[in-house]
């Protein structure tokens, strides 16, 4: 049911007057102040918003791919940083100097393996 509407006052103008001089320029005109008033009989009601289930469901699909992208940018962050700490105890082990050279190798290609790895997740 539709509450009633109030006829709305339309703002009047009025014309200022300047001098009037040859070179005056002519009258402004200008708005006069309106006061915006809520319609009669519902000061401390509470109003509701009638919205389309259209509207509604363009909402709530709208909500929803926002959360799905903010889950995936923190998962895309907890795998970097997992990334991150498994390149760093590669470089800890290769940096120690207790291991061979063909152990060495190994490490460096699997710290180049997490590089590309890192490379891929980021661009997303």
């Amino acid at each position: 049911v539709a509450a009633p509407q109030s006829p709305v006052a339309k703002p009047s103008r009025t014309l200022v007057h300047t001098a009037s001089s040859p070179s005056a320029p002519p009258p402004v005109s200008s708005p006069a102040p309106s006061v915006a008033s809520s319609p009669a009989g519902t000061r401390g009601k509470h109003m509701k918003l009638m919205v389309s289930e259209a509207a509604q469901e363009e909402d709530k699909a709208l909500r929803g791919v926002s959360e799905k992208k903010k889950a995936m940018e923190e998962s895309r962050r907890q795998m970097l940083e997992k990334l991150t700490k498994q390149i760093q105890m590669c470089l800890t082990r290769v940096q120690s100097g207790d291991l061979d050279e063909e152990a060495k190798e190994k490490y460096q290609d699997m710290m180049s393996s997490l590089k590309a790895q890192m490379a891929k997740i980021s661009h997303f």
